[in-house]
């Protein structure tokens, strides 16, 4: 049975709601898989093995009623708690704790398009990023940032442009897609996640849905067409893969180095940054975002000197942007109701 309850948290007077289930542990190594109205039963969390075989299921709740649209996108901290986009035009940052089979709903000013893959969430220490759009609920949009260990307070970065995904690299930065209204192509921004700055714009060739990014920088882009980019730091294309399978909208890496690709038909393939072979399976519900129950751990002292350098040279006026006529192919919902685009 759940139990709901209410209180306000100071100093930010954001309130909080709660549930709980029983109780659970995450298995090290395994996937975690978010799913839409379609799975049954619906806006569910699943465990799932690597080999394809469901192991735990939860059911993620919503704190008003109606449901705002479907849970999205999920990211595991160190302690083993899972972050959750919980809706599309006015969500909630859901927090599930396994170990005490609580939902805790967290109230910010965020939203998305009504798109099947849009809606991202990343964690990088006690701080937990969201993208944010314009719609019809809000005419911001931008980054925001949750402080974990200040009751989840809030803060805008980036006020006015639109992004569709965050992630955080293995190398400790934070890579933001861009959003809005697109004619082919996008780019991200990648940030220094502590103090927000913006160290690099880069353009990506292809329609790109999300980022997932190794502990040299390489970026390995989920993309619409069905296959995976791998770029260099810089945005250099060094390879392609072709999955065989279409309208990809999810990527996460392992701290080993594996890949697990999430497709708006329930599809979901692991391969690894090498690129050169592949398994999949269905899983339960449409679309699917993906996560390693393990995540990456936060990067060494050395490679925040790489962070700390990648800053000054920005500073200094050797950082390029190339933000402006990065542009994307799509159709997406921007009011509170409607169908979903794609």
């Amino acid at each position: 049975m759940r139990v709901w309850r209410r209180f306000w948290a100071a100093p930010s007077l954001l309130f909080i709601l709660a549930s709980s289930t029983a109780g659970a542990t995450l298995t090290p190594g395994r996937l975690l898989i978010t799913t839409d109205q379609s799975a049954t039963p619906a806006n569910t969390l699943y465990e799932y093995t690597t080999t394809g075989t469901k192991t735990q299921t939860f059911n993620v709740p919503f704190p008003t009623s109606p449901r705002d649209n479907y849970v999205r996108d999920i990211a595991v901290d160190t302690d083993g708690n899972v972050e959750i986009f919980n809706g599309t035009f006015a969500p909630y940052l859901t927090t599930f704790t396994p170990s005490t089979g609580s939902f805790t709903h967290h109230p910010g000013d965020f939203s998305v398009v009504n798109n099947v893959s849009y809606g991202g969430v990343a964690i990088y220490g006690k701080y937990v990023f969201v993208s944010d759009e314009v719609t019809a609920n809000s005419s911001n949009a931008g980054i925001v940032r949750f402080d974990a260990a200040n009751n989840y307070a809030t803060t805008r970065f980036k006020s006015g442009t639109e992004y569709e995904r965050v992630s955080i690299g293995a190398n400790g930065l934070l890579y933001a897609i861009q959003g809005g209204e697109f004619l082919g192509l996008s780019g991200v921004d990648v940030f220094d996640p502590q103090m927000m700055n913006l160290i690099r714009s880069v353009p990506l060739a292809a329609d790109s849905r999300a980022v997932a990014v190794d502990p040299t920088g390489d970026m390995f882009v989920a993309s619409w067409d069905g296959k995976i980019y791998h770029y260099n730091a810089t945005g250099s294309l060094l390879k392609t893969r072709d999955l065989g399978f279409g309208n990809i909208d999810d990527i996460d890496i392992s701290p080993s180095g594996q890949l697990v690709i999430g497709g708006r038909f329930g599809d979901v393939i692991l391969t690894d940054t090498s690129l050169s072979s592949q398994t999949s399976f269905k899983a339960s519900g449409t679309p699917v975002f993906v996560a390693f129950t393990s995540p990456v751990p936060e990067p060494t002292s050395a490679a925040l000197l790489t962070v700390a350098s990648l800053i000054l040279a920005q500073r200094s006026g050797r950082g390029a942007r190339a933000r402006d006529g990065f542009m994307r192919k799509g159709m997406q919902s921007r009011g509170n109701h409607g169908s979903e685009r794609v």
